[in-house]
């Protein structure tokens, strides 16, 4: 259970990848190829105030659909026309990770080697709320 009593939302990591090498020319040139990739839910959880119940009954009709945009509480009541909200989800975020190696052999003194690695990453992350906890 996270801090508001709510199940604690999902959380996965999955770590996964190979490589692969060989000769390009017979005892000259030789490649070495790699992949990792990196998929990971990270539970959050969050709490704010909402709309009450009763102050969603109160409004004028002209207001419920800006009432109504928010959640429905779930949480004790705060006064002042608001009330607790608790919402429990997971961030996802994703990496992945290249990388290529060439080398080669001038003569049996002199050996050559180039590298290239490209690993972009990517982060969905809700922001908290002013006066909230994530």
């Amino acid at each position: 259970m996270n801090f508001n009593g709510l199940p604690k939302p999902a959380e996965r990591q999955n770590d996964f990848g190979g490589v692969l090498g060989g000769p390009v020319r017979k005892d000259k040139t030789f490649f070495f190829f790699s992949y990792e990739g990196l998929r990971l839910r990270q539970p959050s959880s969050q709490q704010s105030a909402v709309p009450d119940a009763a102050s969603r009954q109160q409004a004028p009709a002209s207001m419920l659909p800006f009432l109504n945009a928010f959640p429905i509480p779930n949480g004790p009541e705060l006064g002042g026309g608001l009330a607790q909200f608790n919402a429990g989800y997971s961030n996802p975020s994703t990496l992945n990770a290249y990388s290529l190696r060439l080398d080669h052999t001038i003569h049996s003194k002199l050996n050559l080697f180039g590298r290239y690695h490209y690993s972009p990453s990517d982060l969905d992350q809700r922001a908290p709320t002013l006066g909230g906890r994530c």
